[in-house]
């Protein structure tokens, strides 16, 4: 999933505020973390990503450009169903999360579906609730 020209812009903008270059490595670092929402995605995932895009990249920049974005307030940290540490964009982390649970003590599992995200987001506001930030756990069995 490619990023729209408005959101480029947006980053581009962002950076361009806080004083910063809007460098190839934090334009695709960002881009990347976009196109891999809802379920976020992993420093190394990333690296491993970057070379598609033209930009082959060591792990400290990789690093160095997350913790640039996140200072800026452009990506926050999370964790996925598993406890990995990952990372997804301003604007999807305040959005509510979605899991898949087969019974009582089975492991998360994240729902990747941003159509259905969209969905749930616009009923919870018609129905006056707030549930950025929040998660909600589809369970399945005792």
């Amino acid at each position: 999933m490619d990023m729209s020209s408005a959101a480029t812009t947006a980053v581009i903008q962002s950076l361009r505020n806080a004083g910063m270059r809007p460098t190839i490595p934090r334009i695709a670092v960002y881009q990347i973390v976009a196109s891999m929402e809802p379920a976020g995605i992993g420093a190394e995932q990333l690296l491993d990503a970057l070379p598609a895009r033209g930009f082959p990249a060591a792990i400290s920049t990789v690093y160095r450009t997350i913790t640039e974005l996140e200072s800026l307030g452009l990506l926050v940290r999370s964790q996925d169903a598993a406890g990995r540490r990952v990372y997804l964009t301003d604007a999807f982390a305040e959005s509510g999360k979605i899991y898949f649970r087969q019974g009582p003590r089975g492991k998360l599992r994240p729902v990747v579906d941003p159509a259905l995200h969209e969905h749930l987001n616009r009923l919870a506001q018609q129905q006056g609730m707030d549930w950025r930030g929040k998660s909600l756990v589809v369970q399945a069995g005792d």
